[in-house]
């Protein structure tokens, strides 16, 4: 059976945003990182991404007319162990609020490399980021480089995906 993976920050979840909108750029800082998740509770006040709904919806078409997995796998970008777990109980409640749709399963990977772990022949990965996308296809798996301004090409990915 073919499995289509789902990012969620960058592709369901707007943390890119949220970042900005608190810090007035996207200059990444791990220290600032640990106290949004562990003060602010990031993942679970993030905005959907402009075009998740459609994301969603399609995907939702996709399952109820195709024989097919749909599952979450993100990062939480971090290897420490009490920060990891209130990364993913966070984004499994933001999944909770804002996404009516059962997954197949919640895969979480500690870093974006470990994502290529799920790559398979029968695998299909959406990710907004480089660095998750070309470790997955170099594992055997196939991927789309996500952007909501350009979602025609990551719904026609999808569907040649599936019709194979």
């Amino acid at each position: 059976m073919k499995h289509i993976y789902i990012d969620m920050d960058g592709v369901l979840a707007d943390f890119a945003g949220y970042w900005i909108a608190k810090h007035g750029s996207y200059d990444f800082c791990r220290d600032k990182f640990k106290l949004f998740i562990e003060k602010d509770k990031v993942f679970t006040k993030l905005n959907k991404t402009s075009k998740c709904d459609v994301l969603v919806g399609y995907l939702y078409a996709v399952k109820k007319n195709f024989p097919v997995k749909i599952s979450i796998l993100s990062s939480s970008g971090t290897k420490r162990t009490k920060l990891r777990e209130q990364v993913i109980e966070q984004k499994k409640e933001w999944l909770t609020k804002n996404i009516d749709f059962e997954f197949d399963s919640l895969n979480f990977v500690t870093c974006k490399p470990e994502k290529a772990i799920y790559a398979t022949k029968d695998s299909f990965l959406i990710d907004d980021m480089p660095g998750c996308v070309e470790p997955f296809i170099k594992a055997g798996g196939s991927a789309v480089l996500h952007r909501d301004d350009d979602m025609l090409n990551t719904l026609a990915q999808i569907n040649a995906f599936i019709e194979l």
